[in-house]
């Protein structure tokens, strides 16, 4: 029988926070991401930190990015590095914040040029923190620089069902779970009667999920597979399901603002299979209660906009 994840289990992860606490004490989050064409996936995202109730977000962007990127949120610290797109140069530029963040969340708009992608190999390898791969962060050569670092630092992945299938070189499973769009999330089976989950894609998840535990349990990782059901695959061998959210959140950023709650959430101390979880059924839970407001108009902008009063209520 598939575990999925549930509103009691996601209240009894938050705990209150101390009175005397103070600024950055509950979470530093650092995104990096951004290039001449992509600008707003690393905003969302900062988004998505923020309204999950980190104390600090700073975003990292190429130099064209800059300008766009400060003027969009007066709550972010922005820095920038030379260039229109991430490259090694720019590391030694933005060590500062590598060092004072809890966790840094690397991908969102990055790219993928050939440059790209060995400045964020040699970022992974130099970052001591844990890390959230999305988007463009991943591809199949990343699992060489993970197996250099320490264990000491986590790292989660977040891909989608078309990153997972480049991350591993072969489909996942030729059994879909239904709605195989590569940025769709989740049918809220409340809302859409029709999805009630059927033997054979009972059986189809179940398949999706050990291939996702071999992959997360070879390679040390947490893996978060985006999907109609999320499903959610810890360093030991644990899968637990997410079946919150609706197909309104198929629209362009969505997971760029689930990557920025879990890389918060992390940094506000939670175990990353655990912010994996929470995350999923927060972002899922925000999308339907958008839907009974909105339907299917309504952007990643006003999902991220929409956590705090889900937040509140658990």
């Amino acid at each position: 029988m598939l575990k999925y994840i549930t509103q009691k289990e996601v209240k009894k992860g938050f705990s209150r926070r101390k009175n005397d606490s103070h600024k950055g004490q509950n979470g530093r989050v650092l995104i990096l991401g951004g290039s001449r064409e992509f600008f707003g996936a690393p905003i969302l995202a900062a988004y998505g930190a923020l309204y999950s109730g980190c104390d600090l977000v700073y975003l990292a962007v190429p130099a064209c990015n800059f300008d766009v990127s400060r003027s969009y949120g007066a709550d972010f610290i922005v820095r920038s590095y030379d260039g229109d797109f991430f490259h090694k140069g720019a590391i030694p530029q933005i060590l500062p914040l590598l060092e004072c963040c809890d966790v840094v969340i690397m991908g969102p708009g990055m790219g993928k040029c050939d440059e790209t992608r060995q400045a964020t190999l040699a970022c992974i390898n130099q970052t001591k923190k844990p890390l959230v791969l999305d988007a463009d962060a991943l591809f199949p050569e990343i699992f060489n620089a993970i197996h250099e670092r320490s264990e000491s630092y986590p790292i989660v992945l977040t891909p989608h069902s078309g990153e997972i299938d480049r991350l591993r070189g072969q489909k996942i499973s030729s059994a879909t779970d239904g709605h195989s769009t590569q940025n769709a999330f989740h049918l809220a089976k409340k809302d859409f009667p029709s999805t009630q989950s059927s033997k054979k894609e009972t059986q189809n998840l179940d398949e999706r999920a050990q291939i996702l535990k071999s992959l997360a349990c070879l390679h040390a990782v947490t893996i978060l597979l985006k999907g109609h059901h999320d499903i959610i695959a810890s360093s030991l061998g644990k899968i637990v399901f997410n079946s919150t959210g609706n197909p309104g959140m198929t629209v362009g950023g969505t997971g760029d603002v689930l990557s920025g709650v879990v890389g918060s959430f992390i940094a506000q101390g939670i175990r990353p299979f655990e912010a994996c979880q929470y995350a999923t059924f927060l972002v899922g839970t925000a999308g339907d209660q958008l839907f009974r407001k909105k339907s299917y108009a309504f952007s990643a902008t006003d999902l991220a906009l929409e956590l705090p009063y889900i937040l509140r209520n658990l």
